[in-house]
């Protein structure tokens, strides 16, 4: 039988396109915690009667987290290298939502907080530049676009998986960790 030559053959290799796919999931899952994580908390920490300059506080500083440790960021990944450092991000991100029933209030939840930005701010930022070295001049926009819808859907979904979890005990936070630990970081 005779070969198929496609009509438009992958630019990318076998690894390239599992590096791709496995950026992509990494990006789904901090898109995930970006969604789950905000409305969880400000959820449970006005149940518990936090006010709101304490609930908005908690949710903000993750921002923060990521704006303070940009100059660290060049220097980590150097280190680290790309597949690491997001793998180190995003396992860093869930141990932290992991940990949060553990410490639960303002105090415990802004330090969480912090370390969860910078964290993510690690993973981030190794995405973007990996995903710039996997890409050639024509597909980058196509290959960016993809990361950012991956990203997006993973911010809406955030709120799905809340509705599902619900916002009390163990549960939210055991499945959420869960989730965002699931990538398939391995072909990176």
């Amino acid at each position: 039988m005779p070969s198929v030559t496609p009509i438009y053959p992958s630019p990318y290799s076998n690894s390239q396109r599992l590096s791709l796919a496995a950026v992509f999931s990494a990006s789904f899952g901090v898109g995930l915690i970006f969604g789950f994580q905000p409305p969880l908390m400000a959820l449970v920490l006005q149940r518990g009667g936090a006010s709101s300059f304490e609930i908005g506080a908690v949710t903000a500083i993750s921002a923060v987290a990521v704006m303070l440790c940009g100059p660290l960021y060049p220097a980590a990944i150097a280190r680290l290298g790309l597949r690491l450092a997001v793998i180190l991000g995003i396992g860093i991100s869930t141990a932290m939502l992991l940990l949060m029933p553990l410490l639960p209030g303002f105090q415990g939840w802004l330090a969480l907080r912090f370390v969860t930005g910078c964290a993510l701010g690690l993973e981030w930022i190794a995405s973007e530049v990996w995903l710039n070295t996997l890409s050639s001049d024509q597909s980058r926009g196509t290959v960016m676009g993809t990361y950012a819808t991956v990203f997006a859907a993973g911010v809406m979904a955030g709120p799905l998986l809340l509705q599902i979890t619900g916002t009390a005990g163990w549960r939210p936070f055991d499945v959420g960790g869960a989730v965002p630990g699931a990538h398939p970081l391995c072909p990176c």
